[in-house]
């Protein structure tokens, strides 16, 4: 299967079985999980499986969360960490101006944040 077979062929099902998950395949999953990108490449993951007792004290907390209307959790890190953004901004920067001269425009603005290429 290529990729455009699988993008294709994807469902998302919101059924779900009471059956618990085979070990096997959940250590399948978190392991292609470890090789997803992330923003920034920053890799800011942490897995956790949980059963039992546990599992079903999360889902019903959970679910009192959402029938209270709680917006959820605080955003656990930035999209790029305080000591990063100069970096990433300047190279924004640069590639947004390597793009007008290869596409031969003369513009002189810079891109930044909230500034779209054309």
């Amino acid at each position: 299967m290529d990729v455009y077979e699988a993008v294709d062929s994807r469902r998302a099902v919101r059924a779900f079985s009471d059956e618990p998950v085979p070990k096997e395949v959940l250590e399948r999953v978190l392991t292609a999980a470890t090789r997803a990108p992330s923003s920034g490449n920053l890799q800011p993951w942490h897995m956790y499986v949980v059963t039992g007792e546990p599992l079903a004290e999360l889902k019903r907390r959970t679910t009192a969360r959402a029938l209270a209307s709680d917006p959820g959790d605080e955003r656990q890190y930035p999209m790029y960490p305080d000591e990063l953004a100069l970096l990433y901004t300047d190279r924004f920067s640069a590639a947004a101006a390597q793009r007008y001269e290869a596409l031969g425009s003369h513009a002189t603005t810079p891109t930044g944040p909230g500034r779209s290429l054309p």
